[in-house]
């Protein structure tokens, strides 16, 4: 008989600086939105498949490597904030292994976007305070530096 236990991982947050931490922090005065069509999109790029989609909240997409519908995206949109020119994206990518994305892009005068900070997680969470509390536990996020093709 085998015996399976879950523990929830803990990975230190190695690559956000201190600025960015005190930004975050401030976010939690904000709220979160939902809508796909207020994200500018120099930043959705940032967090849309490999074909340039992200669906919206509650819309259909393709969470796994077993594509379906090649027309539907690979991505979705959970939450995002906007404080002046830089976002907090929530974001789900499928594919092999499904996982929950976070970014901070920042949008530049000529309306480019920049990936100053991503990690991953492996749960969704369903606004920025359930977010901020693993961030400070060091719980279920692993951060890492941005790359070149997008967040992932």
């Amino acid at each position: 008989m085998s015996c399976c236990l879950a523990v929830a991982a803990v990975f230190p947050i190695t690559h956000l600086s201190q600025a960015d931490w005190h930004w975050l922090e401030s976010t939690s005065k904000r709220k979160e939105s939902r809508d796909l069509a207020k994200l500018p999109a120099s930043v959705m790029t940032l967090c849309a498949d490999s074909d340039g989609r992200l669906a919206a909240p509650g819309q259909k997409w393709e969470a796994t490597d077993f594509i379906r519908d090649r027309t539907l995206p690979r991505g979705r949109l959970v939450w995002f904030i906007r404080q002046n020119f830089r976002y907090l994206i929530h974001y789900e990518v499928g594919g092999n292994g499904y996982n929950v994305q976070f970014l901070i892009a920042d949008v530049t005068a000529d309306g480019s976007a920049k990936c100053a900070w991503h990690a991953t997680a492996f749960k969704v969470f369903e606004n920025d305070a359930e977010f901020l509390a693993a961030l400070n536990a060091n719980q279920r996020l692993r951060d890492d530096s941005c790359s070149t093709d997008g967040a992932r």
